[in-house]
């Protein structure tokens, strides 16, 4: 863990990156973790103290259950992890069932490997795909003939409790010989696992067989070995992998060309395809961990039975978890904790912190109740600094730098002031103690020397010591210093770990961030690129998978969007091509409007004779009349008549309100007769808007 914890700098350089103060923490990215997980209890006093506080004021005489629930992350996260483990207890339980002799496991079956790539003269992929398709049908009649003779009908679909068994969509018969491996996959293989080497491809003509019984896989892998083309036998049976599933795999030579055999049991190759979902998700979550991957999965199997459901109920993580805290099994406490903190898991601290105060509640309460030895001692003070460092990750600093206090001082005397564990206290608590940077800063000069002399430059603690004191400086604004103390930090780093290391690699981009601050593009940039490139090949294969999911991702994307994109052009061209449709039928249904509109126009140039002439006598005029017909449609039909006036004159107030009934009139065969109508005594024109000059009279 090292000196792995300290207090965020109150600023931070405009632009640039905060150096990591836990090389741990921040090749991982676990340092701002939400604080909503569970909470076992008082933050603030433990089983034996004395200090004050613990329950808020009025809930004396009552139980708190302050165990809130797990964030939905943690709960899915840790459903996947012990649904795996799950599945694995179902796996083994089929085994049981299903192979009560233990013939698979004989002696005689074990594995072997006698050829690892092509024997071909083939000189590019071309070549191989030709020979691989030579071979292919001697291959499927090979597999069909053993099959046969082995008791396995190779066109029945296997039954697992009555019912039919599939992958990836389809049933699988009791014999299937796929096509030809796709280039595309046989790139991707050539380039990830075989190191560009494509005669190491041994899968471009395969087949599964898939048996029912145990005298089945019996039956089949004796043919082949007597056959004496098998050249690499896997028996997962006789030695499963970890996550439970035995299946045989076997690669056998064929006209010249090697193919690939998979032998499974119909009942563990029915779960196969939901485990390998579970084992994805397992090593995606915990791809970054230092931790070997068995380890890992020993540390999810020690978990137990938890539950595997959302929510809060029967059966769900959260429950578990709650049962987990009130039983106190230590084992399954820290394997739990383990897998949900930021040190070795998933990085929940709000998850961890309750589990690291449970632990150390039941060691307080063993050590009171049954002895005092040194190996208690020294497992009490291992839960105190636990505890801290999981405390410093929900930023509770008052119970951070107690519970260091506490486990620095039992470690200078159980094991002296000069030991590994009593620096590494030492080191954590002063940089999450309350002191300033300047006295900070000393002390950690002064354990730095006193780590060197008494544990050596080689020591992780050493190391980790030295690191803590680079990041100090550079917070205080000692940049130059602090490359000076990060550079030997990581050469050290480089030569006792490993140029691969995480502690090294974090380092590497803690100086990427000094010397950027210093100016230095060319240095930052060097330190940058060993960071992130100087890794395992392991490390390096993960980096080109999440890349390649990533592609592949963003390719989806793409896809999806000039879908999207195409159909809703066509569907706007469609709609423009309806709106204009419309657009031209209302252009010949407002034909008979717009001449109602002008006939009105051509009316109003009576109100303005009336107005020129003032009381002229009355000739003769035009008038146009319009009908509406039933439904809403209109229908305008014009009549022309002459008409004789009266002896009598008419009046000018006659004549207009004769207009204004003709322009009333042709409004209503209108779209939008509700509006209003002016007429324009200059231009003898009607217009729609009213002019910012109009008087009415």
């Amino acid at each position: 863990m090292g000196c792995a914890n300290s207090k965020p700098p109150a600023a931070e350089e405009e632009g640039v990156g905060e150096v990591s103060t836990s090389p741990m923490a921040e090749a991982r990215g676990h340092e701002d973790v939400e604080v909503t997980g569970i909470d076992s209890g008082d933050d603030t006093t433990s089983p034996g103290d004395d200090g004050e506080g613990g329950k808020e004021e009025g809930e004396e005489g009552e139980e708190e259950d302050s165990v809130k629930p797990l964030i939905e992350s943690t709960q899915k996260d840790l459903s996947t992890l012990l649904g795996m483990i799950e599945l694995k207890n179902k796996l083994n339980s089929i085994a049981e069932t299903h192979l009560p002799k233990g013939d698979m496991s004989k002696e005689h079956f074990k594995s072997f490997k006698s050829v690892g790539e092509q024997e071909s003269e083939a000189k590019d992929l071309d070549e191989l795909y030709a020979e691989a398709e030579t071979a292919m049908t001697e291959f499927a009649e090979l597999m069909r003939k053993v099959t046969v003779e082995s008791g396995i009908d190779p066109d029945a679909y296997p039954l697992v409790e009555g019912e039919r068994i599939s992958k990836d969509g389809l049933e699988r018969k009791g014999l299937t010989v796929a096509p030809l491996k796709a280039r595309e996959r046989a790139a991707m293989k050539i380039n990830k696992v075989c190191d560009g080497n494509f005669k190491r491809v041994l899968d471009f003509v395969r087949c599964s067989i898939i048996a029912e019984t145990e005298g089945q896989l019996v039956g089949v892998l004796e043919r082949m070995l007597k056959l004496k083309v098998v050249v690499r036998l896997v028996n997962r049976f006789k030695n499963p992998v970890q996550t439970g599933i035995r299946e045989v795999i076997m690669n056998v030579r064929v006209g010249g060309h090697l193919c690939e055999v998979q032998l499974h049991l119909a009942p563990i190759f029915k779960e196969k395809a939901a485990m390998h979902i579970f084992h994805e998700d397992f090593c995606e979550m915990l791809s970054w961990s230092s931790e070997p991957y068995g380890e890992l999965f020993k540390r999810v199997e020690a978990i137990g039975s938890v539950g595997t459901g959302t929510g809060e109920g029967e059966g769900s993580v959260a429950k578990g978890v709650r049962d987990l805290l009130e039983e106190g099994n230590l084992e399954r406490l820290r394997a739990l904790a383990d897998i949900v903190g930021r040190e070795k898991g998933i990085g929940d601290v709000s998850c961890e912190e309750p589990l690291r105060r449970k632990i150390m509640e039941v060691l307080e309460s063993a050590g009171v109740r049954v002895r005092r030895g040194k190996k208690k001692k020294l497992e009490l003070l291992k839960a105190y600094f636990d505890l801290a460092y999981a405390s410093s990750g929900i930023e509770n600093w008052v119970e951070s730098e107690r519970y260091y206090k506490q486990a620095k001082e039992g470690y200078d005397e159980e094991l002296g002031p000069g030991s590994e564990r009593a620096i590494e206290a030492s080191c954590s608590l002063i940089v999450a103690s309350e002191i300033s940077d300047e006295e900070m800063i000393g002390q950690l000069w002064d354990l730095v020397e006193r780590a060197e002399e008494a544990l050596g430059m080689e020591s992780s603690v050493t190391l980790d010591t030295l690191n803590s004191l680079g990041v100090k400086l550079d917070d205080n604004g000692e940049t130059e210093a602090a490359r000076g103390i990060l550079e030997r930090c990581w050469e050290g780093q480089e030569s006792a770990l490993g140029e691969y290391h995480e502690d090294t690699l974090a380092t590497a981009g803690n100086l990427s961030i000094v010397y950027k601050k210093l100016g230095d593009e060319e240095k930052a940039a060097e330190f940058l690129e060993r960071s992130l490139q100087t890794m395992s090949r392991e490390e390096r294969e993960k980096l080109d998978r999440a890349r390649a999911a990533a592609a592949a991702a963003a390719a989806s994307i793409k896809t999806d969007q000039e879908k999207a994109a195409a159909l809703a052009a066509a569907k706007l061209k469609k709609e423009e091509e309806k709106a204009k449709k419309e657009a031209e039928d209302l252009e010949v249904k407002n034909k008979f409007k717009r001449t109602a509109l002008q006939k009105a126009a051509s009316a109003a140039h009576l109100d303005d004779s009336v107005d020129a002439g003032a009381g002229a006598g009355a000739g003769t005029g035009t008038v146009e009349k319009w009908k509406a017909k039933a439904g809403g449609k209109v229908k305008a039909k014009e009549k022309e008549e002459t008409m004789t006036a009266e002896a009598a004159p008419r009046s000018g107030e006659e004549l207009r309100d004769s207009a204004k009934k003709r322009i009333k009139w042709a409004r209503a065969f209108s779209d939008d007769y509700n509006r209003e109508y002016y007429i324009n005594k200059e231009t003898q024109e009607a217009v729609w808007e009213k002019p910012a000059d109009f008087h009415e009279e």
